[in-house]
């Protein structure tokens, strides 16, 4: 795969360059690093899928209770800090 071979040490690239992530089987597949947790950050991910209603039992039309769950790890991830 050539495409996978270009610079992806850029810091900020708009449109990042595929890469094979955990597993190759499942394919190429860009990551995407916020720059704000504010705006994307791990919190505002959960949040905008919840809104989105892409966790709604269809029988209750509410959120399930993996939200619950998810926003916990989300707010572990926001808070954590890379130690060099």
């Amino acid at each position: 795969m050539p495409y996978l071979a270009g610079n992806c040490e850029l810091p900020n690239l708009i449109m990042p360059e595929p890469t094979l992530f955990l597993n190759a089987k499942l394919g190429p597949v860009s990551i995407i690093r916020p720059t704000s947790t504010a705006q994307g950050g791990a919190v505002a991910s959960v949040v905008s899928f919840a809104d989105d209603g892409l966790f709604l039992d269809p029988a209750t039309n509410k959120n399930t209770g993996i939200v619950d769950v998810l926003m916990r790890l989300a707010e572990e991830a926001d808070e954590a800090r890379r130690r060099f």
